[in-house]
């Protein structure tokens, strides 16, 4: 499966927490979390040297999957 883009994790906890928390700082602290919680699934990130990225689709796909089983 390609993948269409890479996201920063800033990106990512913009694009998972906008609606949730103000603060930019506060956001990627929320990802951190949910990546050492194990929440975020290790298909959907990679990493490139010491950063970690996102695989942009599989963020997507994920995110839709969970608000599926939640709804």
């Amino acid at each position: 499966m390609e993948k269409s883009g890479l996201w920063t994790k800033q990106k990512t906890a913009d694009y998972l927490f906008a609606d949730m928390v103000d603060n930019p700082k506060k956001r990627l602290i929320k990802l951190n979390n949910w990546i050492a919680r194990k929440i975020i699934p290790r298909k959907v990130m990679d990493k490139m040297g010491k950063e970690i990225v996102f695989f942009e689709d599989s963020v997507k796909e994920w995110l839709e999957e969970r608000k599926r089983k939640v709804a």
